[in-house]
Formats: C-alpha cells, structure tokens, sequence
C-alpha cells in the first residue's frame, strides 16, 4: 500500500441505503439523484468523518457506461465522475482520503455472454481514467461478482497508477451470487497488482473470518473487510458491528468498514476499535495459480506440464484427457492472437492449471488477458526476456 494510505484503514459505511432512508426515491439512478441532491450526499459524508473515516467514497458506483446506458441516461462519463468525486472532496476536505468506486458492468463477456472481453475492460478504462483525472487518492473496486469483471476492473485501474483496492461480495455459500469463491480471487488480485483485497456485502462474521484467516496464509497485502449492518431480514446495530468488525480485524483485515445498512454511527463505533494492534499471520512460501474456481499449489520437485497440445477447435477433448494422466497443467501452444478464444472457449472445463507457450507476444497477451484466473507461462517461449516478464506481470500471470 502507499505510504500516504495508512494501516490500519477506517472506510465509510454505506452511501445508498442511506441516501434511500434521507429521500431518494427506489428504482432511480443514484448518480443523478444524488447531482440534484448534492447536500444530502455531502452531509451523510461530513458525518462519516466526523465519525471518524479516514476515507471516503465517492458515490461512483454506478457511473461506467453499461450501467449508465441499462438506466436509459446518456451521461458523459468523465463529466459525471469528475462531478461527484468534486462533490465528495468538497464535502470531506483535504485532510481525508477520496476513493473513487468501481463496481459491477452487468456485461457477461465469451463464451458465456456476448460481449467481447476487450469492451469490458474498455468500460472499465474509461472510468478509471476519469476518476484519476477527477483527482482521487486511490481506486476501490467492490461488490464483484465475476472474475472477469474483478480481472477488468483491477487491469484498467492499475493503469491510471493509482493505489487499487478489490473486494467482492461475498454470499453465505462462500462465494459470490456468481460462483466466484475467495480463494482464487484474492490469488488473481494479488498477481495482477492489487494493492489491497478483500469481501464486502457479507453478514456471515464466523465465515468471513475463516476466510480472511486463511487469505492471510497466503497473501502479502492487505486485506479489506466491509461487513454488512442491514439487509433483507437482517440487521445489527453499531455496537454489535463493532464487535464483529473487532472479530475480522483479529483475523487479519486491516482495512475495515461498512457495507449495506450502515451508518455514521456504527462507523463511530468502529473508530473506538480501530487503532488496536492485532498479531498478523505472516504468508507461506506458497506458488499458486488459479483458474476462476479452483487454486493450484505449485512444487518444484514434481512439476510436470503435459506434452504440448496445440490450441485449436477441438482441442477440448485433448484438455480433458489429460485429466487422465500423471501431470502438473495443461501446457497449451498459441500460435496466433486468434487463438486466444479458442482456449478462453475450453478452459474451464479442465481441473488442471493452464500453461501457456507461445513465441508471439501479441498472441501471449491476448491469451493471457482472455484467461480468467492465474495461468503459467512457459519460461520457453522464444519471446524476450524483459518483454516476455512484461506481459506476464501486467496480467498477473507466472513465468514457470
């Protein structure tokens, strides 16, 4: 993390269910309620501070073009992030950090969806380069559900050179609504930059905290809890959130705050806790890599990748046989960016990781950003040192 972001971290809480409890209508858009409403934002945030953020978010959240677009708005979407985050900094003034928000696109991308994986992150680049031209002090992307929205979002915010921050919402199953489970995401996160990851949206306190105990064996950042205080059929109360924000820090979160349901005062509750020390878990010497479901702890001693398969249609047989055999991953030849589909199309089916050999550094990068989780690439490729660590490191893949 920056050294201008402190550790530990006291967030907000929620701005939304707060915003409906002071008089915004259900069923709007609350980026454009919230511009014609600018001081109920602006003193639900002052009293954040107050009660003892030392950050703030912006109300961000929906402000990239496919969400815009699904409200039947036309909004500019540099224009209306750099207003509310204008909003937001005049609200909280200089001496507090300003998050810019980045969540969901609702865009399902190949094969499972329509819509190509490049426009995703497109959506995602455009609003990331107008929060950072809207001045704020890091990134925070939250409430994924996906891994390609979470991979997206962390790809487009690092390259605004922002401090990032990644957590997705995580259901009583373990797992997102989506079927993304933690482990793999915090491994992703980690791999492609992430500054900090985490869960938010969540009510199961005992879950959460196996969950952070086991992400802190094997990360290095920080990690960020935002626990829900009211939902359909659940609520809790500030000192009761207190208590359970308490139980995540001890487990190992270092940057804390509130999610659905909360309010200043349960932020207030949490301030008087939040400058505890708590005993960190230091991580494993653990290489992993990961597809969108499953991690893969990696052994030198008996790594042993497959014999070359090389990526075509048809290839899915071949993947799944090698299920069969004494082997570490799947080692898949791209010859051609075109080729990078193909494998996208195919390899969620295998339960082995994916290693990927190519010579051609636009057919590696392709490949590498179609391929949601950690892949391997084979130190072999006949692509240049520096270049080749380039590509891998920008999509968080490992040089194997």
């Amino acid at each position: 993390m920056d050294d201008h972001i402190p550790l530990p971290l006291l967030l907000d809480g929620a701005t939304v269910t707060n915003l409906f409890n002071m008089g915004m209508p259900m069923n709007t858009f609350p980026e454009e309620w919230i511009l014609g409403n600018p001081k109920v934002l602006q003193d639900l945030q002052k009293a954040y501070v107050q009660a003892g953020s030392m950050a703030v978010t912006a109300p961000t959240f929906g402000a990239n073009a496919s969400v815009i677009a699904k409200h039947g708005k036309d909004y500019n979407v540099k224009e209306l992030n750099c207003a509310l985050v204008g909003l937001t900094r005049v609200a909280v003034g200089k001496d507090v950090l300003v998050a810019g928000n980045m969540s969901a696109t609702g865009l399902i991308p190949e094969p499972f969806g329509d819509t190509p994986y490049s426009n995703i992150l497109n959506v995602y680049r455009q609003q990331a380069q107008a929060l950072h031209e809207a001045g704020v002090d890091f990134i925070i992307c939250e409430t994924l559900t996906t891994m390609s929205d979470a991979r997206a979002a962390v790809i487009a915010a690092k390259e605004t050179g922002l401090p990032v921050m990644v957590t997705m919402a995580l259901g009583d199953s373990g797992e997102t609504p989506h079927g993304l489970p933690f482990m793999p995401f915090v491994i992703t996160m980690e791999a492609l930059g992430a500054d900090a990851v985490g869960i938010n949206c969540f009510t199961d306190i005992e879950l959460a905290c196996e969950l952070i105990e086991t992400a802190a064996k094997y990360t290095n950042i920080p990690i960020v809890a935002q626990p829900a205080a009211g939902l359909p059929g659940f609520t809790v109360g500030p000192e009761k959130f207190a208590e359970h924000c308490e139980r995540l820090l001890k487990a190992g979160a270092v940057i804390i705050g509130g999610c659905c349901g909360s309010t200043p005062e349960h932020i207030k509750q949490l301030s008087k806790i939040i400058g505890k020390t708590y005993s960190k878990t230091e991580p494993r010497d653990i290489i992993a890599v990961c597809s969108a479901d499953e991690v893969f702890c990696l052994n030198d001693d008996d790594f042993m990748p497959s014999e070359e398969i090389i990526c075509r249609y048809g290839m899915e047989e071949d993947i799944l046989e090698l299920e069969k055999q004494m082997v570490s991953a799947a080692l898949v030849r791209i010859e051609q960016p075109e080729d990078a589909q193909i494998l996208a199309n195919f390899a969620y089916k295998t339960h082995l990781p994916i290693m990927i050999k190519s010579d051609n550094p636009e057919a590696l990068s392709e490949c590498l950003l179609l391929y949601q989780g950690r892949a391997l690439v084979d130190r072999n490729c006949e692509i240049d040192e520096h270049q080749l660590e380039s590509i891998a490191r920008k999509y968080g893949a490992l040089i194997y």
